[in-house]
């Protein structure tokens, strides 16, 4: 690709984002949006948002300002799975340095990256982070075009997940509540027109439907090829799973789509705390289409939710703590302190 094409083609590129709960099966809708041939989506990074505050505002680049932005670019936690063919990144800036804003600049970055699967000429460029279900009202910032997608789970199937992962606690009335912030965010940040809600257990019981449906709302033709994705199994675990336990989370994306069936989550907990999940969701839960096993919750189910409900919202305040931090800290802080947790429930096993 030359270096004007580069920087024509990122002009006129279309942004969309997936977002959603942490294990809600974003990386396997990555995957399958990867194996498109006309999709730049490389692994998850929330580069876009860490450096924002840095360099959304500049109104002139210049040289130094594209070796302090790549600088910033490799101290990203989880860049180095984008394998970024970092000269070319530095050329095009410099070539074009006259041109280039905050947003041209990060489309760059992502067409620049590397994918384990064939393409040809991009028609869109994604990016799947859950992270970014903060910052929907921040992304229309950067990308007043863009298109979100947010994919939800069923919410005791979700609470789940994340408990067997080591993500969370288990305590359902936490993890129901944050299920419940996550969607209002992104409902409440989206300009009209520009969300559409994906349902994990439709995309596992009719992928082709649903992937075609997700495309249209993006304006890219569907591809076969999005449903080939386990021929390259090998290629995408060399390439993006390098580490152990990301593997260990991540390896079912491989598998066909049929088996990534929903789960039985009435076989896995209790009716107290079934009781506790359907309260806590409320109306949201039905909203997106989860029927509820009970109804009106007795006080033992409301007193029972206080402390997860409090917990979740301590997290969401602890969200805007961080992001009052400058960007060097917040990209550091944010990731480390997300490997200290997850290392921290493994050791101690808070899962159960």
């Amino acid at each position: 690709m030359k270096y004007d094409d580069a920087i024509d083609l990122a002009e006129c590129l279309p942004m969309f984002f997936i977002t959603c709960r942490p294990r809600s099966g974003s990386t396997w809708l990555r995957t399958m949006f990867d194996a498109h041939p006309s999709i730049v989506i490389p692994p998850e990074c929330q580069f876009i948002i860490n450096l924002k505050k840095k360099y959304l505002g500049l109104d002139l680049w210049t040289a130094k300002t594209v070796s302090s932005f790549i600088a910033d670019l490799k101290k990203q936690g989880l860049i180095e799975s984008w394998k970024i063919d970092w000269s070319k990144l530095r050329d095009t800036l410099l070539s074009n340095v006259y041109r280039v804003d905050y947003a041209l600049a990060c489309k760059l970055v992502y067409l620049y990256s590397f994918s384990c699967f064939e393409k040809g000429n991009p028609l869109a460029i994604g990016d799947k982070n859950p992270g970014y279900s903060f910052y929907s009202k921040e992304l229309q910032e950067i990308f007043p075009e863009a298109k979100f997608i947010y994919l939800c789970r069923d919410y005791r199937e979700n609470h789940i997940s994340i408990v067997r992962a080591g993500f969370e606690m288990s305590i359902i009335a936490a993890t129901c509540r944050k299920w419940v912030g996550y969607y209002e965010l992104m409902k409440n940040g989206c300009e009209n027109g520009n969300l559409i809600v994906c349902r994990y257990e439709n995309l596992a019981l009719s992928p082709e439907n649903e992937l075609k449906k997700l495309l249209g709302f993006i304006g890219v033709p569907y591809s076969p090829t999005m449903l080939d994705y386990a021929d390259y199994a090998e290629d995408v675990k060399r390439e993006y799973f390098t580490n152990s336990y990301a593997w260990k989370l991540h390896k079912n994306i491989l598998l066909p789509p049929i088996s990534n069936k929903p789960m039985e989550w009435g076989a896995h907990l209790t009716r107290e705390e079934i009781a506790i999940a359907d309260y806590v969701v409320g109306k949201t839960g039905e909203e997106l289409g989860y029927k509820k096993v009970y109804g009106r919750p007795n006080v033992r189910v409301r007193a029972a939710a206080i402390f997860g409900v409090g917990l979740a919202k301590a997290n969401f305040f602890a969200r805007i703590f961080l992001d009052a931090l400058p960007s060097d800290a917040r990209s550091f802080v944010d990731f480390r302190l997300r490997l200290y947790i997850e290392k921290l429930m493994r050791v101690f096993d808070l899962r159960r």
